[in-house]
């Protein structure tokens, strides 16, 4: 019986993938993994209309359809571009098959309607070592991602989608999480859906429909799809029901009806079937999804929000939420008859980096730092006789993470560093100690500069204006009177704001 019901969920396992496209519309982001950029619709709508000879509209023919415009797209940034984040937001997708199709909206498929609705976009990860760890049998693809499908589940809504297929046999429903993962790879003669999560299938017709009222729905786990000349394709799915998984095989016709196995009077269908039953077994990276996720939002323009804790002196702690950044820290606390910090502050410090901007010791304490496990960004001579391992290498541009930490030289002592800093598409400016307001003035664009009370108000006094959105002044004493104003932010010790 388990392997007539999961030849019956095999069916419409094709159906369940919602596959999207990318482009290149360069955004002001850096990452030691590549740039992320969002796809074009003209782009999109470009690789689309490549598809013929079968009814793309055809919920059926959606799985193939959409693979292979993802995959034609992927090839282009990869070709055009040093990007490997790719994001493509629903309403492009949207727009841009209506024009492929000639439809108007009242004709647009169930699943790209409720794609609409829920607001679900695609994330395509196209990092070269971040899908496939080692082939442990078969061969390797042409080309391998990581798709990530999702929607922001809001207050008092579905967490999840579901629709019919009534021209399968037997008729399936389809059932979307808000977040679908899986693994996409093309062979040249094939392309492979593996390791999917998020999505389910129920028959609803005919006696597997009223078994499975009952057992309810099974899992989607993998689909391999192959097409002969006329446009049909037979693809080999997957589905697993507790501890159950039996792959079977599908037939759609070009304009969208499936049915379960291959017909033996087809011998180009059942060549097709045989090559799709061939082994193919791969041990995966495992994806660091909110690397990815925080990647894609800078790429939109809506980064992940920055929250910023003042520790004390020019000592902060940023983050992300995936990454994490210390500022002049830890520092020998009350030197000099600046801020105190308790001793609780260092127990409670988490995995990051910090950057040092020089080695008074109101900004830097070798002997705290080696009771974190902190990474550090410092000159070398601040960074001499450190453990190798945690010092990061020193040069025009240093990354952690998604952060790009880029060097400055600045008057104060021989070795004294501002920093300038790419995160999430924003550009942050640390003065550190520095006197000398000349490099500040010259950096344009910045969304946040952190600088000293002396230097802004040397800056003031000027008549100068820094190109900031905003203003945060650190390393004032209690009390100090500092200068205010519109866009200035003068942080109390302990506390804490977000950048947008």
């Amino acid at each position: 019986m388990n392997t007539v019901v999961f030849r019956a969920l095999a069916a419409c396992a094709a159906l369940s993938l919602l596959v999207v496209s990318a482009d290149l519309t360069v955004a002001r982001t850096v990452l030691p993994e590549g740039a992320a950029v969002k796809a074009s619709r003209e782009n999109i709508l470009a690789a689309m209309r490549r598809e013929r000879g079968y009814d793309a509209s055809m919920t059926a023919n959606s799985g193939r359809f959409q693979a292979n415009v993802y995959l034609r797209l992927a090839r282009q940034v990869l070709a055009d571009s040093s990007a490997e984040i790719v994001v493509v937001e629903h309403e492009d997708w949207y727009q841009a098959f209506l024009e492929y199709a000639d439809l108007a909206d009242d004709e647009v498929p169930e699943l790209l309607r409720l794609m609409r609705e829920h607001g679900q976009d695609a994330l395509l990860d196209l990092r070269e070592d971040a899908v496939i760890a080692r082939v442990s049998e078969g061969r390797r693809p042409e080309l391998a991602m990581n798709v990530r499908l999702a929607f922001a589940v809001r207050e008092g809504a579905a967490d999840s989608y579901a629709y019919e297929d009534r021209l399968s046999d037997p008729a399936v429903l389809v059932h979307n999480d808000s977040v679908i993962t899986f693994r996409l790879m093309d062979f040249g003669d094939q392309v492979f859906h593996d390791e999917i999560r998020g999505s389910k299938v129920r028959p609803l017709t005919g006696s597997l429909g009223t078994l499975f009222s009952v057992i309810g729905l099974a899992e989607v786990r993998s689909v391999r799809m192959a097409t002969a000349d006329d446009g049909t394709s037979v693809s080999i799915a997957t589905a697993r029901k507790a501890l159950v998984s039996v792959p079977a095989a599908v037939t759609t016709s070009p304009s969208g009806r499936s049915e379960r196995g291959v017909s033996a009077s087809r011998a180009d269908l059942v060549a097709l079937e045989q090559r799709l039953r061939r082994p193919l077994e791969f041990e995966y990276v495992k994806t660091d999804w909110d690397r990815v996720v925080a990647a894609s939002r800078a790429a939109t323009g809506n980064p992940l929000p920055l929250d910023v804790e003042f520790i004390g002196n020019m000592a902060l702690r940023l983050s992300d939420g995936v990454d994490t950044m210390y500022t002049d820290f830890p520092y020998r606390s009350g030197h000099q008859g600046y801020m105190e910090y308790p001793r609780a502050v260092l127990d409670h410090v988490e995995g990051g980096v910090t950057v040092i901007t020089h080695a008074h010791e109101d900004h830097w304490d070798a002997r705290a730092f080696d009771r974190t496990e902190l990474k550090l960004i410092a000159h070398p001579d601040i960074a001499a006789g450190l453990d190798a391992a945690r010092v990061l290498p020193w040069g025009d541009a240093v990354t952690y993470g998604g952060i790009e930490v880029q060097p400055v030289s600045t008057p104060h002592t021989d070795t004294h560093v501002s920093y300038r800093v790419l995160w999430g598409g924003r550009r942050l400016y640390f003065t550190g100690d520095t006197e000398s307001p000349q490099q500040l003035l010259r950096e344009q664009d910045l969304d946040v500069a952190f600088v000293s009370p002396w230097l802004l108000r040397a800056v003031i006094e000027s008549g100068s204006t820094i190109d900031a959105e905003m203003i945060v002044v650190y390393h004032h004493r209690v009390g100090e009177d500092v200068p205010r104003g519109p866009g200035i932010h003068v942080p109390t010790q302990r506390g804490r704001f977000v950048i947008r």
